[in-house]
């Protein structure tokens, strides 16, 4: 009996395998029928680029009828404040280094946190843009601002500094008092961080706003205090009265209350008052006002305010312009030493190097007199690179390393006898 049983199952099983195999190879077969060849939501598209032309033509997209999209450089300056977006390589480092100064000088007056989106700064062409004027601030209530700065052949220093200087009192105004005190940011104070920075950026610069004001009359200070743009008598002279009431001011005050004063006329006191409250022993009526000013303008037109770097400082300057960054489509290559001249024909060296020359001539006014001919001895090298002369090239690349080694140790020497 118990064998019959065995028999019935063993034959059943192969009954199931026998007939039951047939009916899944039919379900599957008609499952796989029932998927279209081509799928009714087509596949993700990227942006092209020279890395998606395989991806246009697999989605049945003709590579060709996609318009060529200009390349975009951005980077974000160290101090994380400003973030700065081009077509052109070169501009935008030019700016970022504008932008790096910037960052740190407002910072030192204005506490404005770097932990939220940086201050975002877009070089656009002329051709692109509908807005009147060399640029725009656009602040938002969470506290992000976009310079937006026209640019072409005829953009100049001293307006990518008003424009970076707008933008961080924009920045300072809404973290300190709200989106509507960014109407209130007094124009005088743009222009005199405009040019804090510019002095800070060329040191030099201040032998210039001296020569100008002593060729000017000097505005009153109510009048300097009060006016707005579009300036009857002229920005550069009001520019140049504003830096020096900045500087004065500061002189006149300790670090806190300095500060205080900037707060409440960031954001849109009566200046007059603010100023009296900061001096009440010296400035009790308009008249001690204008008295107080004419002598301190007077004082700082005369004296030359100029600064160096120091050593250390120096040498961090020197280590990272003798090292340039290509980009390329494998990503950015670092060259430094005999690569210089071995990649000197790379798309975009030529003009870098350039950059890195201007980048130099703007640093050798500040540069400590301990790395000055270093310093000098490098842009040399890059203008052996320019020339495209391999023997000036390796005689001037031997001298800067000599120079640099002179130099790293005159400043040792010095330390060591000033027991630091």
């Amino acid at each position: 009996m118990q064998g019959l049983i065995i028999k019935c199952c063993l034959l059943a099983g192969w009954m199931l395998l026998l007939f039951g195999g047939s009916l899944v190879i039919e379900a599957q077969a008609a499952v796989d029928t029932d998927v279209p060849i081509a799928s009714t939501n087509p596949a993700y598209i990227p942006l092209p680029s020279s890395d998606t032309t395989e991806a246009t033509v697999a989605a049945g997209v003709d590579a060709t009828s996609i318009p060529d999209l200009p390349d975009v450089y951005n980077r974000t300056t160290r101090n994380r404040y400003f973030e700065v977006i081009a077509e052109d390589y070169g501009s935008m480092q030019t700016v970022l280094q504008m932008a790096e100064e910037m960052g740190t000088l407002g910072s030192s007056y204005y506490a404005v946190s770097n932990r939220i989106r940086p201050i975002l700064v877009q070089l656009r062409r002329s051709s692109t843009v509908t807005f009147q004027g060399d640029y725009q601030i656009r602040p938002e209530v969470n506290g992000e601002v976009t310079i937006d700065i026209k640019w072409n052949g005829d953009t100049e220093m001293a307006t990518v500094s008003q424009a970076l200087a707008s933008g961080f009192l924009n920045r300072a105004a809404i973290a300190r008092f709200g989106i509507d005190a960014t109407a209130t940011v007094p124009d005088w104070l743009e222009l005199a961080f405009s040019q804090l920075l510019l002095t800070e950026l060329r040191s030099a610069y201040i032998d210039h706003l001296c020569a100008h004001a002593l060729r000017v009359p000097m505005l009153k200070a109510a009048h300097l205090l009060n006016a707005q743009a579009p300036f009857v008598e002229g920005q550069a002279l009001v520019a140049n009265n504003a830096f020096f009431l900045f500087k004065y001011v500061e002189s006149e005050l300790d670090q806190d209350t300095f500060r205080r004063t900037l707060l409440k006329l960031l954001a849109g006191r009566e200046p007059l008052g603010v100023l009296q409250h900061a001096l009440p022993e010296i400035l009790k009526n308009r008249k001690d006002l204008e008295l107080w000013w004419a002598v301190g303008f007077q004082h700082y037109v005369r004296s030359r305010q100029g600064r160096f770097y120091a050593m250390r400082e120096s040498r961090a300057w020197i280590e990272r312009f003798a090292v340039m960054t290509l980009e390329s489509a494998a990503g950015p290559q670092r060259l430094e030493g005999v690569q210089l001249w071995e990649m000197r024909h790379a798309p975009n060296m030529h003009r870098q190097v350039l950059q890195r020359l201007r980048e130099i001539k703007l640093e050798v006014q500040k540069i400590n007199p301990v790395y000055f001919n270093s310093l000098l001895s490098l842009g040399l090298v890059f203008e052996a690179i320019q020339a495209g002369s391999k023997e000036q090239f390796y005689q001037r690349y031997d001298q800067f390393l000599k120079d640099y080694a002179d130099a790293v140790n005159l400043e040792m020497g010095i330390l060591q006898l000033l027991d630091y």
